[in-house]
Formats: C-alpha cells, sequence, structure tokens
C-alpha cells in the first residue's frame, strides 16, 4: 500500500480513489468478496475493473456524477417523493399501561 504525501508538483492527480481501492484489494483479487465505498472511490471504472478480478463493488454516488444514467436519478427522486407520501409508522398503543390498570 502507497502511502498520500501529499501534492506532488503542479499536476494534479487523477482516479486517486480508483488507485487507492485496486492497492488495498490486490490482495483479495479472485475471493469474490465486496468492497464497500463512498461517493469519493465509487466509480464505474472501479466497479468493472473489480469484476474483471471476480469482486463486486458496493457505494454511493453523487447525483452530478456523469457516470449516471438520467433515468437513475429520476428514479431516486420518485422514491423520496413516495417515502415522504405513503409512511410505515404505525401508531402503538401503550398496553403495559393498561396490563397494570
Amino acid at each position: 500500500m502507497q502511502v498520500y504525501k501529499g501534492k506532488s508538483g503542479t499536476v494534479r492527480e487523477q482516479k486517486q480513489g480508483l488507485w487507492a481501492v485496486r492497492d488495498m484489494a490486490c490482495r483479495m483479487y479472485g475471493t469474490r468478496r465486496d468492497v464497500t465505498t463512498d461517493n469519493f472511490f465509487t466509480s464505474c471504472e472501479l466497479a468493472k475493473s473489480l469484476l474483471s478480478k471476480n469482486m463486486t463493488v458496493v457505494g454511493t454516488l453523487s447525483k452530478n456524477t456523469h457516470e449516471i444514467p438520467a433515468l437513475f436519478v429520476s428514479g431516486v427522486d420518485v422514491l423520496d417523493k413516495l417515502v415522504r407520501e405513503y409512511t410505515c409508522t404505525r401508531t402503538t398503543r401503550c398496553w403495559t399501561l393498561r396490563l397494570v390498570l
């Protein structure tokens, strides 16, 4: 594993998250394990890379990521709307109070 030493020179590094996850997961290639990441590390390129090594990735993506199809983004908005409109909370009765009385 490589240690990040900060910015080197004036050239901005590309795909830092991809390289970090690949570096950490290289010893687990072929084990059919899942790698869980947050939105900094998650990308379609990472998913394809790990899938070729018999691994999978589970992670979050930002809404403004260019890798997400527009269909998926609107699907999330619809789900959020439905969750707000239809609740599954139930009112509970205080049965312990009735039992004592």
